[in-house]
């Protein structure tokens, strides 16, 4: 982190006459003014995989530059290289007189004067599903080549200054994803068999999320014979995972509940099949088959009932009582099916917060914030079972509280028309675990489906 390096480059790591792994580092601010690169490789023969490339600036290649690597091929794969600066040529990556294969790469951000994410000259490639994205040239476009044969597929090349530049090569280009509204798609070469020229449709672009939605044109476009096709994706996630490879660095691969629940706020999601667990009008809670999370959402005229298999497409927001949430733009049902619910005495209904690894709630906005007191795994959202001797008993509001006898209380809600039990009765409840912020203290509640939910085990004696 922010070396320097004068003469030929290599600010972080320099390569000459040699083979080297450079694998799993983050490589930051790193300065070669008058020289190449963050890694310099000259002549030899190097893998650069897994690793963070972010901030780097240099004359030539910010990032990576290889020169000199006939019979020595270099291979570029899984890397993120963002945020990288070339005063000339190759804002992310130069290659002259080399062999390179460079494959599932995320390349964003990056600047330069001839071409924003590479710059490869009188060289032999493989460029095959990297995501290159607003990147920024004042020539050249996000991709230039001159004289350079090789392939370029099933990448997604999009919302740059401009697109895939080409003097006096012979590049074979298929099934790619070429959208750069701003600027020119192709320049001096036609576009390839099967490429497509419209909104690859990411995660967030805003947020610098380069996955891929649900309904993206590049899912299921890719070519499955085209060099260069590791098995997994940039996440580590299998590749062809529906029969056709998708464009791009990342597979498409709805996500788990437990982890939409770590993301942030106005994130775009797909989920994974999911049944239904509750329904209240508006409002319905969906849970992974194998009950490790739950959550809700909003859709208005929604359609769906309680026991359907489906998928949502939508927003994730956090509401006022601090419970995750789905804003759903699209549900899919998929069929039908059940759950079990959870048994858990009232002390750990709700649970403890639910945040990323080493995540605490002062530094971090999302997450499941658990309840007040609350203890073990965060169940917010999960379709729950306890028991208790009713406490209060509310008829007009519509909700009664349990206690079942060992320091922990929970407030149940029941929908319009269901009988509220009396005060004193042992009850068994089933409902959703849900959660409600009274003066900035969030507290465990259950959300009963209907009167089914309540089973009174005794009543309280008379007299």
């Amino acid at each position: 982190m922010e070396n320097r390096a004068s003469l030929l480059g290599g600010a972080a790591i320099c390569c000459e006459g040699s083979s080297a792994t450079i694998r799993d580092n983050r490589i930051y601010s790193n300065c070669a003014p008058s020289g190449s690169g963050a890694i310099y490789c000259f002549a030899s023969e190097a893998v650069i995989s897994g690793n963070t490339i972010a901030g780097n600036s240099a004359a030539s290649g910010g990032a990576i530059a290889i020169f000199n690597g006939y019979g020595r091929p270099v291979t570029i794969s899984k890397n993120t290289l963002s945020g990288n600066t070339a005063l000339g040529a190759g804002g992310a990556i130069y290659c002259t007189n080399s062999s390179a294969t460079i494959s599932n790469n995320v390349i964003t951000g990056n600047n330069a004067s001839i071409s924003a994410s590479m710059y490869c000259y009188e060289s032999s490639i493989v460029f095959s599903n990297n995501t290159v994205a607003v990147n920024s040239a004042t020539t050249g476009g996000a991709l230039s080549c001159s004289y350079v044969s090789g392939t370029i597929s099933n990448n997604i090349i999009s919302f740059n200054t401009s697109g895939i530049s080409d003097s006096g090569s012979n590049l074979l280009l298929k099934n790619n994803c070429v959208y750069n509204p701003e600027g020119y798609d192709y320049s001096h070469i036609s576009p390839g068999e099967n490429d497509i020229s419209v909104d690859p449709v990411f995660v967030s672009l805003s947020k610098g999320d380069y996955r891929l939605l649900g309904i993206s044109p590049c899912i299921n476009s890719g070519w499955n014979d085209a060099p260069g096709l590791y098995e997994t994706d940039a996440d580590g996630l299998p590749r062809i995972w529906r029969g056709v490879v998708d464009i791009g660095a990342y597979e498409y691969h709805p996500r788990r509940l437990g982890e939409i629940k770590l993301l942030e706020d106005e994130c775009a999601v797909t989920t994974e099949s999911a049944m239904v667990t509750a329904v209240f009008g508006n409002v319905f809670y969906v849970e992974s088959p194998n009950r490790t999370a739950g959550m809700r959402v909003y859709r208005q005229n929604h359609g769906v009932t309680q026991g359907a298999l489906v998928s949502v497409r939508g927003i994730i927001g956090t509401n006022a009582d601090t419970e995750r949430y789905i804003e759903a733009a699209e549900v899919t049902i998929l069929g039908t099916g059940a759950v079990e619910p959870l048994a858990m005495r009232n002390q750990f209904v709700g649970g403890a917060d639910l945040l990323l690894p080493g995540a605490k709630w002062v530094t971090v906005s999302y997450g499941q914030k658990g309840v007040e007191d609350g203890y073990g795994l965060n169940n917010i959202g999960l379709l729950v079972t306890t028991w208790g001797k009713v406490s209060e008993a509310d008829a007009y509001e519509g909700c009664f509280r349990i206690n079942d006898g060992f320091g922990a209380s929970t407030k149940c809600i029941v929908p319009e028309g269901t009988a509220v039990p009396e005060v004193g009765d042992w009850v068994g409840v089933t409902g959703i675990s849900s959660c409600e912020n009274a003066g900035g203290q969030v507290h465990r509640l259950i959300r009963l489906r209907g009167q089914s939910d309540i089973a009174v085990f005794k009543h309280a004696p008379e007299g």
